[in-house]
């Protein structure tokens, strides 16, 4: 199955933690060439590799895995909302919004949202704490395997509720209660309502 690497972004984020290791390496391997480019003792130049080693992978990681959460969410949006049309409609109470339509096959099948993973054997969506769980993952082992596969395959929630505000219903069009009340049009370069 692939795998679009927002969709799993740990392990995108990881890939980019190993390609800044490999790139800090590299450019260590040059640091006569670059301590001569840039008239910067060699020393310094070894010194800077030392830190960047640890701290350049480190922050590849936090970067790729936000960047990574950050499309999902962008997805969602598209997903719930659907595209914008760039109509700006004004309310009867003077509020305006922004029209959508919603997504097409083409641009539902280039979301790629994935279905949730099942789980392993023995268990259940239902299952509790008190459950018997699998017998691969029992015991303290079993309890560091289901966590590892949670901080894996964190990703952005698909409840509809990823947006920080709670459980809010914005009705079909993304804009509250007011979905069904008249809308007046605004066109552009003009200061005159049309109903």
């Amino acid at each position: 199955m692939n795998v679009r690497p927002r969709n799993a972004p740990t392990r995108t984020a990881l890939g980019m933690a190993m390609i800044a290791f490999y790139g800090v390496l590299w450019l260590e391997g040059s640091n006569d060439i670059l301590a001569d480019h840039f008239d910067v003792p060699l020393y310094t130049i070894t010194e800077i590799a030392r830190v960047a080693i640890f701290v350049v992978p480190i922050l590849a990681y936090i970067v790729t895995k936000r960047i990574c959460l950050g499309l999902q969410r962008k997805d969602l949006h598209l997903f719930e909302h659907g595209v914008e049309m760039g109509i700006i409609r004004q309310m009867p109470d003077g509020e305006f919004i922004e029209e959508t339509r919603p997504l097409n096959e083409e641009e539902l099948a280039k979301l790629a949202i994935p279905e949730p993973l099942a789980l392993p054997a023995g268990q259940s969506a239902a299952d509790g704490e008190d459950a018997v769980p699998a017998p691969g993952m029992r015991g303290g082992l079993g309890r560091v395997k289901a966590r590892l596969n949670k901080i894996v395959t964190e990703s952005v929630p698909m409840n509809g509720h990823a947006n920080g505000h709670g459980a809010v219903d914005h009705g079909p069009n993304g804009h509250g209660e007011h979905a069904d009340a008249e809308h007046a049009a605004i066109s552009a370069g003009s200061d005159e309502e049309t109903h």
